[in-house]
């Protein structure tokens, strides 16, 4: 672990005093910081993982804000709802991935996702398909009715497409015999 010593947020108006408090944890979220106060006043950075912004992606066409993109209400949905802790490149990726054109909707129809084994991919994919399915299937009811809404998963294997489907239904009822619903289905 690496600490450093931050200097005391600058009184004097300039860029970092200007900047909103989502853009103030967008740019902290994209050094992969946590920011902790300490007594007397310092402010002491821990990294805590690696760097959240990729090396390469699409750039936002404005400043990301919860009325410029869903991932904040995702982020929140996933934190207060489903009660997962997301890494920060998970939480950037959803407020870079859910962001809105201006006529609000959303600007990418797919993601390209590229990053090692194990770092929580397929937990990504089950929190987009649990709040496209709960949330985001009644944004539009004169479009779409949310009994008729679909999200769609595909893999390679069988096995690999059902991980997030399974931790879905999970996350949505228990297990019911006698409604459909049990252990191997999803």
């Amino acid at each position: 672990e690496a600490l450093q010593l931050l200097p005391e947020p600058s009184k004097k108006p300039g860029p970092s005093s200007t900047a909103s408090p989502s853009q103030q944890a967008l740019n902290e979220m994209r050094r992969g910081l946590s920011i902790v106060s300490c007594l007397g006043g310092a402010r002491v950075s821990k990294i805590t993982h690696g760097f959240t912004e990729p090396r390469i992606y699409t750039k936002p066409l404005r400043e990301l804000t919860p009325e410029t993109s869903r991932g904040f209400e995702c982020i929140a949905f996933a934190e207060s709802v489903l009660r997962i802790n997301l890494l920060p490149w998970q939480r950037w990726l959803l407020v870079s991935l859910l962001e809105l054109k201006p006529d609000g909707t959303l600007r990418f129809r797919k993601g390209l996702v590229i990053i090692a084994r194990q770092q929580g991919k397929t937990l990504m994919a089950a929190v987009l398909a649990a709040f496209f399915l709960y949330v985001d299937s009644v944004r539009w009811p004169e479009l779409v009715q949310p009994r008729d809404f679909v999200v769609v998963g595909a893999a390679q294997k069988l096995d690999i497409a059902m991980k997030p489907w399974t931790q879905v239904r999970r996350w949505g009822g228990p297990d019911d015999p006698r409604i459909g619903i049990s252990h191997d289905r999803v």
